[in-house]
């Protein structure tokens, strides 16, 4: 609630100065005001800061604090999973993060795939794991090479949460996955840039001297992911990470999706059909032996089977 574009800039300056996330200090500075606003910081623990919303000169201040860890910022710069933890109180229920990670300033709750690849991320939330539903055009997003096919043509409307939502996810998240692989900038390439696959695929194989078909190339993307989600479930990670902060699941109070709440139930459907598009176990999340071996990681299936985390 700062209108203020001078202290943004300053506030920005200061996360680039002290090496913070932008977003992620952005999301503890409002868990931050509203722990405030409920009397679990007191005004003495915040160094005598009044830390209120729309305060600019406190948000600054705050920020200073926490880059050098100085009284409530050595708290909050742990982000906003320990500091509620340490906390209490319930400041739980207002701690928006995934996994640990602060979520991005994206409302999951007007567009449901969003939300699911939110809840899916292997490192937690962030802005660089998905495209946003109405970047999937019905009339101008079918490409076959890429599985985008009218079959898969995403149901209209942003609150749907139906099977070819959850395949528009999986397909998205295989090619965002294939530009960290490269890596390219996201914001290029179809279909929020310009940029097709098929002219991404050419220049890949002509730097490399490869003969990938477009096939192959959503399979690196894909078995990036595999890897990724097995990584996890080796340091203990299994579907009851897979979850949106529960302030996100509470409906909105007004605007265009006012009393539209992204149920759990909703969130549970799309895990279920996002588990089997990928190949992994339904009840923990956890790709399981014959996906890793179709996709080429037989050794990885090896390593979790002798850890006892297959499913």
């Amino acid at each position: 609630m700062i209108d203020d574009m001078y202290a943004i800039a300053k506030a920005n300056q200061l996360c680039n100065l002290y090496g913070i996330d932008t977003i992620s200090t952005g999301v503890v500075v409002a868990f931050a005001i509203e722990a405030y606003e409920k009397g679990l910081i007191t005004k003495a623990q915040a160094g005598g800061l009044e830390i209120k919303w729309g305060n600019p000169e406190a948000v600054i201040k705050l920020i200073e604090k926490i880059g050098g860890r100085e009284d409530i910022g050595d708290l909050l710069e742990e982000g906003v999973w320990r500091a509620a933890g340490r906390i209490g109180g319930g400041a739980e229920d207002f701690a928006l993060h995934v996994k640990g990670r602060e979520v991005p300033m994206h409302e999951p709750r007007g567009k449901r795939s969003l939300g699911l690849m939110c809840a899916v991320a292997e490192r937690g939330a962030s802005h660089l794991e998905w495209e946003h539903d109405d970047n999937w055009d019905p009339d101008t997003s079918l490409r076959p090479e890429l599985g985008l096919t009218a079959e898969y043509v995403p149901e209209r409307g942003l609150l749907e949460y139906g099977i070819s939502k959850v395949r528009i996810a999986k397909i998205a998240g295989d090619l965002w996955s294939i530009l960290d692989c490269l890596p390219t900038c996201v914001f290029d390439v179809f279909p929020g840039g310009g940029l097709e696959y098929s002219t991404l695929l050419g220049i890949a194989n002509a730097a490399t001297g490869w003969k990938m078909t477009m096939r192959e190339f959503m399979q690196v993307g894909e078995r990036a992911i595999d890897l990724i989600r097995s990584f996890n479930a080796r340091e203990g990670l299994t579907r009851k990470d897979d979850q949106l902060p529960k302030r996100l699941m509470e409906p909105l109070p007004d605007g265009a999706f006012a009393g539209k709440p992204f149920a759990q139930e909703m969130l549970d459907s799309m895990l279920d059909n996002y588990y089997e598009l990928r190949g992994w176990d339904k009840t923990t999340g956890i790709p399981t032996q014959a996906k890793l071996e179709a996709i080429g990681l037989r050794s990885v299936a090896d390593e979790l089977a002798k850890l006892g985390k297959l499913p």
